[in-house]
């Protein structure tokens, strides 16, 4: 059976430069088994119960620890080492780069439904999708294709000069498509690119601006009220105060009127004397 050779003590200053070195997760958690494993009295049964493992599992570990190079403790890769090589005939590789040169374009799916129609060929779109991903067959100017085009080939901006930088010389096939298609293809795909990365804030910002505009609607029409009703107020209390002014004038002229009359009352009367002449004749 494999043992820890090292003190608690020593664990704890592990778990600490595991820290230190930014390792996962999983190292400092087995290295809380080793020392469980040392203050339990160096059972290995408690340990294995305690943290849920298997005793194989535990001893693996133990076996695989180095205190010395504390990435021994760290889980490897499961990948094979060796991995199949689907094997993809010069034959098919020229015609795909064919296609792709005459049209930059043309899908995965689409060529092959050339190759099937005009040359009896049939593969499935994914082993075409590979030999264009392996090829680096991306000769169009979208920006999707200067992104995956390979360094070697970013002064390479047309298929007749990635056909004369080739080792195998293939024939400068002239485009079928007309610049203004070109455009199209390559406004569209700048279009997805900038829909697919800015999907989510172009519609929040749209949803956010919806609700400014509405609610600067809704302020304006409160505001509105609130300066008509203001100005409605203001034309009342005007109209009372003017009342309440012409009210005293109206009083002072009646109250004036009796001490008219009493004036013309007391005034003395003077007796009339009538004259009368006598003509003698």
């Amino acid at each position: 059976m494999y043992h820890i050779e090292i003190s608690s003590e020593e664990i704890k200053k592990l778990q600490k430069q595991s820290v230190m070195m930014g390792l996962g997760d999983e190292v400092r958690q087995k290295l809380e088994w080793f020392l469980f494993y040392l203050e339990s009295g160096k059972s290995v049964s408690q340990t294995c119960v305690h943290f849920g493992i298997a005793r194989s599992t535990f001893y693996r570990w133990v076996q695989r620890f180095d205190p010395q190079d504390l990435r021994t403790l760290e889980e490897k890769s499961h990948r094979p080492r060796m991995l199949r090589q689907t094997k993809v005939s010069q034959t098919l590789s020229d015609l795909v780069r064919m296609y792709r040169m005459q049209n930059p374009y043309l899908g995965k799916e689409h060529i092959a439904e050339l190759l099937e129609a005009e040359h009896t060929i049939t593969v499935s779109p994914s082993t075409i999708g590979r030999i264009i991903t392996q090829g680096n067959l991306y000769f169009g100017d979208s920006l999707l294709h200067r992104k995956k085009r390979n360094e070697n080939f970013q002064e390479m901006t047309s298929p007749q000069m990635y056909a004369q930088s080739d080792e195998v010389e293939m024939p400068a096939f002239e485009n079928t498509e007309t610049e203004l298609a070109q455009f199209v293809h390559a406004w569209r795909a700048l279009v997805r690119c900038v829909w697919r990365r800015f999907r989510r804030p172009i519609i929040m910002t749209s949803l956010l601006s919806n609700i400014v505009f509405i609610g600067l609607l809704l302020m304006t029409a409160a505001w509105e009220n609130a300066v008509s009703e203001k100005k409605a107020t203001q034309a009342a209390i005007q109209l009372e105060t003017e009342g309440r002014a012409a009210a005293p004038v109206n009083g002072a002229r009646q109250a004036a009127a009796p001490v008219n009359g009493a004036r013309q009352a007391a005034a003395p009367s003077v007796p009339h004397i009538e004259t009368h002449t006598i003509i003698h004749e």
